[in-house]
């Protein structure tokens, strides 16, 4: 009769130890730096751009989050094998100081047509422009500048990206050469990550799920609430064949 408390003894303080190297592991894993998406445009695009030689783009914009660490935009070549780099630059406004740089190879990019590397195609494909955090970000006015120097401007030389007008943003304009574009605005199609954690890029991810949601808006009660009643199912189920 001794033995079963005893056992149960052991059998509770396993369970205690497994969870506790569980919550450590976990926490440990939460607090990995990673890049916890920011602010993301309307991915429906309406008009290509094209940039190369003199020809340059910029963008301004406004991040959510402090630490910003990357700009995403939808790139590609016109012909395969383009020479040099594709330039990104983020400056502070008004005084245009160039405050961080990026490039990225244009032979690297997809070819082709811009239409086919956008959102919801099977070529879907993001370009992600990446730099050491800037610090104090968040509602900060900043401009991205996007050229291709090493390209020439005309058909077959160039790179492009996708833009929307009129403008979806209400962060900023989209401009070429310095002059704004479109009777209404546009703007770019672009994503912004900043540095964190990836507990907080769960937690951005959540609330960006929750914000979908079509009942109960801006919560994750029904998607929970549904996950639960498919467990319960599955477990009613395996119960009654058992």
């Amino acid at each position: 009769m001794s033995r079963t408390p005893a056992a149960l003894t052991v059998a509770i303080a396993a369970i205690c130890v497994t969870l506790a190297i569980l919550a450590w592991a976990v926490g440990r894993w939460a607090a990995a730096p990673a890049a916890v998406p920011d602010h993301a445009t309307a991915f429906s695009g309406t008009q290509p751009m094209t940039v190369a030689g003199r020809t340059v783009l910029a963008q301004r914009f406004l991040p959510g989050r402090d630490r910003l660490t990357a700009i995403d935009l939808l790139l590609a070549s016109e012909e395969p094998g383009l020479p040099g780099d594709v330039r990104l630059e983020v400056q502070a406004l008004p005084s245009r100081q160039v405050i961080r740089q990026a490039r990225v190879s244009a032979a690297a990019l997809p070819h082709g047509p811009i239409w086919e590397v956008r959102p919801g195609q099977p070529r879907e494909r993001w370009t992600s422009f990446g730099f050491e955090p800037v610090p104090d970000t968040a509602g900060r006015e900043l401009l991205l500048v996007l050229s291709y120097p090493d390209g020439a401007d005309r058909p077959g030389q160039r790179v492009a990206t996708l833009a929307h007008f009129p403008g979806l943003y209400p962060g900023g304009e989209l401009s070429v050469n310095g002059f704004p574009v479109g009777g209404g605005g546009g703007n770019l199609l672009f994503r912004l990550a900043s540095a964190g954690t990836r507990g907080e890029a769960l937690h951005a991810a959540a609330q960006n799920v929750a914000r979908a949601q079509p009942v109960a808006g801006g919560t994750l009660l029904f998607p929970l609430s549904l996950g639960a009643g498919c467990v319960l199912l599955a477990m009613a189920a395996l119960t009654r064949l058992r």
